[in-house]
């Protein structure tokens, strides 16, 4: 596919350029001298990232695949040189991988006995034949220590896949073993490394909050939980131009529109895990977000059926 090069000097002489590149119209503006802003309308099959490169040889992402209409802002140093590339790529045809990262609460069944485990367990039926479903969360796992085991950061490089959802907060804020725990501000700089982590391969990350608890309070409603880390992790998506989906919002909806008596069968004893039905719901929440270039991929009986 063709590729669109920027040079960045150029891009900050010519703010108001205009081009069209295979049916995307890629527009430039700027507001100051330092901050340039690229906006891209792509036409309805394709989708695109945009890539940077100091070298014309080495390219990283500096945003995640989209589609539709998105734009990015750059903020450009005195003296900055670099190039910058829209990479288009087609959705309808090869298999897209989608891996997902977290704790207990979005692993696989099997990853305890079978009868229980997390809502990524369900996550794959809602995708047609076209997409491969990667569930390599682990039981126990924060920010922190995600990051701090190679063996897993390794594991999600040789998988590849192009989109990622990451799902931490439980542990980093209620472990009972204070290493694993992270102050906020750990959890925000996490986040972000996971993001650039994730990017630096050529996946797109999809940044998923994480579940609420199902305890109710003597008012009859859902006790909030996790509810700092969730927006601490919607502030970082808006800061680097993530999808959000704001998981521990819509499980909390889904609880307290059951109530208590009519959904103590999705949660184990805990309150935290999931039977069968509950991750399916869950799972279900989570799809019903996706991005809308991904909706294509949705299984539509299953998802007719939420």
């Amino acid at each position: 596919m063709r590729k669109l090069t920027i040079y960045i000097t150029i891009v900050i002489q010519a703010l108001l350029a205009s081009f069209s590149v295979q049916s995307q119209d890629l527009s430039i503006s700027s507001e100051t001298h330092r901050q340039v802003t690229l906006s891209v309308k792509a036409a309805p099959e394709m989708g695109y990232r945009i890539e940077k490169s100091v070298d014309l040889e080495e390219w990283y992402g500096v945003s995640d695949h989209w589609a539709d209409t998105r734009s990015l802002t750059l903020t450009v140093e005195p003296g900055d040189e670099a190039f910058f590339r829209l990479n288009l790529w087609e959705l309808p045809y090869d298999p897209i991988k989608i891996a997902l990262i977290g704790d207990s609460t979005i692993v696989d069944f099997a990853f305890f006995d079978g009868t229980f485990g997390g809502w990524g367990d369900a996550f794959h039926s809602y995708f047609g034949l076209d997409v491969r479903v990667a569930n390599i969360a682990i039981a126990g796992q924060s920010t922190k220590t995600y990051l701090n085991s190679q063996w897993q950061v390794n594991n999600l490089r040789n998988v590849r896949p192009e989109f990622v959802l990451l799902q931490f907060g439980m542990i980093d804020e209620h472990s009972s073993e204070p290493e694993k725990r992270t102050t906020l501000e750990q959890y925000e700089s996490n986040l972000e490394e996971l993001i650039n982590l994730i990017r630096g391969f050529g996946g797109s990350p999809l940044l998923v909050s994480p579940v609420t608890k199902r305890e109710f309070g003597s008012d009859g409603k859902v006790i909030p939980w996790l509810d700092e880390r969730s927006e601490t992790m919607r502030k970082v998506a808006e800061r680097h131009q993530c999808h959000f989906i704001d998981l521990n919002q819509m499980s909390k909806d889904l609880f307290n529109d059951l109530g208590d008596a009519n959904s103590v069968h999705l949660t184990t004893d805990d309150q935290l895990h999931f039977f069968s039905e509950g991750a399916d719901m869950l799972a279900g929440l989570v799809a019903g977000k996706m991005p809308s270039f991904l909706k294509p991929y949705l299984n539509p009986d299953k998802v007719a059926g939420q």
